[in-house]
């Protein structure tokens, strides 16, 4: 049995925490680009994190704030624009890297910006880099980057913590005895 405080350090994720600093150092699968093209705007939770993401009409992904820095409206309801994404409420315009790009009916105090994080797509999957930049190079698995392969992804949101999954994928004796 492990310390409250142990078991804080290695389960907390949130920004600032050790494991959240640690984990933000690596790309994570945070959506399925099939899902994206259906539904440009989501809402996404990473590593105790509440953000949106979005695709511009021109193809552009961005990974920004939850919420608009005027009025704290969610950024889910927001409105796919050729250049970043319109806050559904009065307008606002935020670009893929979170800088406020347009303020109708409001003297222009820009720049203005909310948090946003690198993303990319590959292999079908839209992945995020939370960490300090520079952001490393997203890994190019062989998995992920054949062309010979049928993929489908999805994404399912799991009611456990990232660190509870890994651990139990990493333990292939319980498959035969728990699933077996």
């Amino acid at each position: 049995m492990i310390s409250q405080e142990l078991n804080d350090r290695l389960t907390r994720v949130g920004a600032g925490t050790p494991m959240g600093e640690m984990l933000r150092r690596y790309w994570h699968p945070i959506g399925a680009l099939q899902e994206l093209l259906t539904e440009p705007v989501q809402p996404v939770r990473i590593l105790a994190e509440d953000l949106t993401l979005f695709r511009t009409l021109r193809g552009e992904l961005g990974l920004i704030a939850k919420a608009c820095a005027h009025r704290a409206i969610s950024l889910a309801y927001g409105i796919p624009q050729e250049n970043g994404l319109r806050c559904a409420y009065h307008g606002w315009t935020y670009n893929t890297e979170g800088k406020v790009i347009d303020m109708p009916f409001e003297p222009s105090c820009l720049p203005l910006k909310v948090k946003s994080y690198a993303v990319e797509e590959l292999g079908g999957l839209i992945w995020a880099y939370l960490g300090p930049g520079p952001a490393p190079l997203l890994p190019r698995w062989e998995l992920l980057v054949r062309a010979d392969l049928n993929k489908s992804m999805r994404m399912r949101e799991l009611p456990a913590n990232w660190l509870q999954c890994m651990d139990n994928s990493l333990d292939p004796v319980h498959f035969e005895h728990l699933h077996g």
